[in-house]
């Protein structure tokens, strides 16, 4: 009896997830590539500054030039969601991101670390990142029929965190066997991948607005009229604001780490990943916790006990 309830909710769960598509597969493995292939990239890409400057603050003057730029391109690039095609967009983004990785490979390889060139390079490569997240919050919807959205939500929720989980430890552990090289350009083919995939999907996936050409003046209102409903709903812009002040506190994390394990520590580049890991693993736990203490505690104390514990 056990055996046949067990092989009967296997047949339900692949049903499931056969109903939910090809298309909606092929956006989570193109999601997928992207959250692996960043903390990959990340770890490899560090590892190879310090490497080869012995300098955080190299490290810090790359990469907080492309945190600026991927911060202030979001809302810019929020409208082209909205009016076009979200997988043509997803996969733009996804191959202009492979080209810059191999333009830096191509200086990881020759071990050449010029400042001002690789730091242009990276930000470009933030400009991709931030067309892609433009794009990939309304795709869903279009993916799927309607009652299987929840379902689907969920499934991408649950990659989201998979992806976070293993990626560091596989960016640490690749750096650790063949080098940054070798795993940067792997991080690099993939994002080349995972737009051919996205490319390949069949649904349409262009939103439905009234008048789909976008001129500068309408692009710009957009963005104005963003804000204005980001100001005017009080509880969002205060968590806005939150977020920020949170983001410019926990931001340098990305860069100590890296200078802390292998600089200081001369720590091997699989202990980065396992602390990349442990962060990944800390984001499932503390979202399963605060979806059981939402049935007991106000939400106002689980956030001012959150950001207690951040602070801690």
């Amino acid at each position: 009896m056990l055996v046949d309830l067990m092989e009967e909710r296997e047949v339900v769960n692949f049903e499931e997830y056969k109903s939910l598509g090809l298309d909606y597969w092929k956006f989570m493995f193109g999601l997928f590539v992207s959250i692996v292939g960043d903390l990959c990239g990340h770890v490899a890409f560090t590892w190879w500054i310090l490497d080869v400057t012995n300098d955080p603050k190299a490290m810090a003057a790359v990469i907080a030039p492309s945190m600026f730029v991927r911060v202030i391109l979001m809302p810019i690039f929020g409208p082209l969601g909205d009016r076009f095609c979200r997988k043509k967009l997803m996969a733009i983004s996804e191959l202009w991101r492979g080209v810059m990785s191999l333009a830096i490979t191509y200086f990881i390889f020759t071990n050449t670390f010029h400042l001002l060139t690789i730091s242009i390079l990276f930000a470009l490569l933030s400009v991709g990142s931030a067309l892609y997240n433009c794009a990939v919050g309304g795709i869903v919807p279009q993916l799927v029929e309607s009652e299987r959205l929840e379902s689907a939500i969920q499934k991408v929720e649950g990659l989201r965190s998979f992806g976070g989980v293993i990626g560091g430890i596989i960016g640490g552990v690749l750096v650790a066997s063949f080098g940054a090289k070798y795993t940067y350009l792997l991080d690099s083919l993939s994002f080349i991948v995972a737009s051919f995939v996205l490319i390949l999907i069949q649904k349409n996936t262009r939103p439905e607005v009234k008048d789909e050409k976008l001129t500068l003046s309408k692009w710009t209102n957009d963005i104005r009229e963003g804000f204005k409903i980001l100001y005017k709903i009080k509880v969002l812009f205060h968590w806005a604001l939150l977020a920020m002040v949170l983001n410019f506190i926990m931001g340098p994390f990305g860069i100590v780490l890296p200078a802390l394990i292998k600089q200081e520590k001369q720590m091997p580049a699989w202990c980065l990943g396992w602390v990349e890991m442990a962060g990944g693993i800390g984001a499932v736990l503390g979202a399963v916790v605060v979806a059981k203490a939402l049935k007991k505690f106000q939400k106002a104390t689980l956030v001012y006990s959150s950001i207690f514990l951040m602070g801690v």
